[in-house]
């Protein structure tokens, strides 16, 4: 089969169920090794552990991405980006959902007695808006990682797709913002890397 109709046809069930496989080893092993007795895991699974998760996915894309550049052998990895970035988007929004019901609108507005709803104005709400802002970017590259996208946009597809090193700098932000505030006080080995 010739790459044009391969590329026609899109990407191979494959790579989605082995990204998915992958994404769900990556979730159970930090999950169980960042187990701190301290904490109560009422949850099945905790939204740092699906932060770190999308955060290990982002680098991977982006490491993949670089080094095929260095190195030809590795350029066949290259389209598992697509895939990966899917389950890193779905890892994040996951992790913002899990916070969801214990944060007033995911820690973006605070309830003000007598003034009502306040936009956040402290660390905290910087921290989540900036998170908020690397999950719709994250969507929005996920959206145009097709095939119809490539073509329609041609030259500027790979353009803007290669912004998403701006999207590690969010997440940097997001996290460190996190760690500074003293909320990371129980963070992952990921977070403080």
């Amino acid at each position: 089969m010739s790459q044009t109709v391969r590329t026609r046809l899109g990407p191979p069930l494959g790579r989605h169920v082995a990204a998915v496989g992958l994404t769900s080893a990556m979730t159970t092993l930090l999950f169980w090794t960042g187990v701190d007795p301290g904490i109560d895991r009422a949850l099945p699974l905790d939204h740092t552990t699906l932060a770190d998760v999308s955060f290990l996915l982002l680098c991977l894309i982006l490491i993949l991405g670089a080094l095929a550049r260095f190195v030809p052998r590795l350029r066949p990895a290259v389209p598992w980006g697509r895939e990966l970035g899917i389950a890193m988007f779905v890892t994040g929004g996951l992790h913002a959902l899990l916070l969801a019901p214990d944060l007033d609108f995911l820690g973006l507005v605070a309830l003000r007695e007598g003034s009502g709803l306040e936009f956040r104005r402290d660390m905290w709400g910087a921290a989540n808006w900036i998170g908020l802002v690397a999950l719709l970017y994250s969507l929005a590259l996920v959206a145009i990682s097709n095939d119809w996208s490539q073509r329609l946009l041609g030259r500027g597809w790979k353009f803007l797709q290669r912004q998403s090193y701006t999207l590690i700098l969010l997440v940097w932000l997001h996290t460190a913002a996190f760690v500074l505030i003293g909320a990371g006080h129980g963070a992952s080995l990921a977070a403080w890397a």
